[in-house]
């Protein structure tokens, strides 16, 4: 008998963990990462490295595998329509929506489950601390002040430390759209939890 193969869209922590889990019931995994050095590799039975942004890379692993799941919530949906067979995705597509702020078409907010930076997960596949989230700019007060308010990038205007409670405003460049933003919860060390209230586009 044929042993079924397991997917995984993302290599980190979690990613390894499923695939020393599916081991233990003799599922073999299949791991999709563009890191050639992540946690995971070595621990799936098959290991494949690629931008998520490869259609051809992304077709290919999936039609290896019997199911697809996801390491971490910051896959594009792109990335998942390149998948023909939708039915080998579990959760589905709109598990993933339902896991990242889309705030427009153009920007996404999410952040990794190692913690660090939040990103625009419509842009990036990742956070850079330094330009993340891309397509942002950020200002420490309140949204009937925002024509006197100075934007800057996200690590630059905020303190992640000191974010909890504070009112910010949040400009996407591409929209020319100006939001109000409360975070009301940021998790520290490696960490990906956050939370806030914002207003609507």
């Amino acid at each position: 008998m044929t042993k079924p193969i397991i997917g995984i869209l993302g290599g980190g922590q979690l990613g390894m963990m499923l695939c020393d889990a599916a081991k233990e019931i003799d599922i073999e995994t299949h791991v999709f990462c563009p890191d050639d050095d992540c946690p995971s590799k070595g621990r799936s039975t098959y290991f494949s490295i690629g931008e998520y942004s490869d259609e051809e890379k992304i077709i290919k692993f999936s039609n290896s595998v019997d199911f697809i799941t996801y390491e971490f919530e910051n896959i594009t949906i792109k990335t998942v329509d390149f998948i023909k067979d939708q039915n080998k995705i579990r959760p589905g597509k709109q598990s993933l929506l339902l896991t990242q702020d889309r705030l427009t078409e153009n920007v996404w907010i999410t952040r990794g489950n190692d913690g660090g930076q939040i990103y625009n997960a419509a842009k990036e596949e990742s956070s850079n601390k330094s330009k993340s989230p891309v397509g942002t700019k950020w200002a420490i007060g309140s949204i009937d002040d925002y024509k006197d308010l100075s934007f800057n990038d996200f690590r630059i205007a905020i303190k992640p430390k000191t974010i909890v409670g504070k009112n910010f405003v949040l400009y996407i460049e591409e929209d020319d759209i100006y939001l109000s933003v409360k975070f009301t919860s940021w998790s520290q060390g490696q960490k990906g939890g956050f939370s806030y209230e914002r207003s609507t586009p």
